[in-house]
């Protein structure tokens, strides 16, 4: 494990957040899920790196004085191990409020990924699997397979390559955009806001049908599964590249 150098930063309101910042390597041989598990921070998996997994992790802590932020990110702790049954185990945990771990993964382009995040953004990115996601936002693009995604707080914004038979679920405060592709089989139904409303791309829907608070879309033999659900936002539903 590598520790690079601190930094420290000066806050516009005087205050200093100090970060360190950590490097570690693990093989990826036999690994065929990522859990990672934080209280406060951000998660990111890339795909990828087929060999390693390549970790970086972020400890940060802000204050009103040097002293007092080092001693905030200092008293983080967090962890990254191999399970016996092949599950890549990230984990941080924090102190204080103004104190969090930042956790970012480089690692196959095909494998599992759920994560846990009580106060911090998720992100993905190409990667394909069944993925599982709980955090205040959630981001990504080029992710194929299953997704169930969850966001507390500041909504969702993923690009999905689903497969044949593949479930899209998608419950989230705030804006969701999901891209999907032209063209494939979907049964999709939305719960939209209705104060917020939603703006759906035809994407080559047999049937569609819309009211303020339900969605409904079938193409074909409708293989593909999309649930979402939207409060105090806009649903979005665009192409993906």
């Amino acid at each position: 494990m590598k520790i690079l150098s601190p930094v420290l930063c000066l806050l516009s309101t005087g205050c200093a957040e100090l970060t360190n910042v950590f490097s570690k390597t693990l093989p990826t041989d036999g690994v065929g899920s990522v859990f990672c598990d934080s209280d406060r921070g951000d998660f990111t998996y890339a795909g990828g790196s087929e060999e390693v997994f390549d970790i970086q992790v972020r400890a940060w802590g802000a204050g009103q004085s040097r002293r007092q932020a080092e001693g905030r990110r200092d008293r983080n702790t967090w962890g990254a191990v191999i399970t016996d049954d092949g599950l890549l185990d990230l984990w941080g945990r924090s102190e204080d409020l103004r104190a969090g771990t930042d956790i970012a993964v480089a690692g196959p382009s095909v494998i599992d990924v759920e994560s846990v995040l009580l106060d911090g953004t998720a992100r993905l990115y190409d990667v394909d699997g069944f993925h599982y996601i709980t955090a205040n936002r959630i981001e990504g693009s080029g992710i194929q397979g299953d997704v169930d995604l969850y966001a507390a707080l500041d909504g969702i914004d993923v690009e999905v390559y689903p497969h044949p038979g593949s479930t899209i679920r998608l419950e989230a405060y705030g804006d969701v955009v999901l891209k999907l592709p032209l063209g494939l089989e979907y049964d999709l139904e939305a719960f939209p806001d209705p104060g917020w409303g939603a703006e759906i791309l035809d994407l080559g829907f047999d049937e569609l049908w819309m009211a303020p608070d339900y969605i409904s879309a079938v193409t074909g033999s409708g293989a593909i599964r999309v649930e979402i659900y939207v409060v105090g936002g806009t649903f979005f539903l665009w192409s993906a590249p």
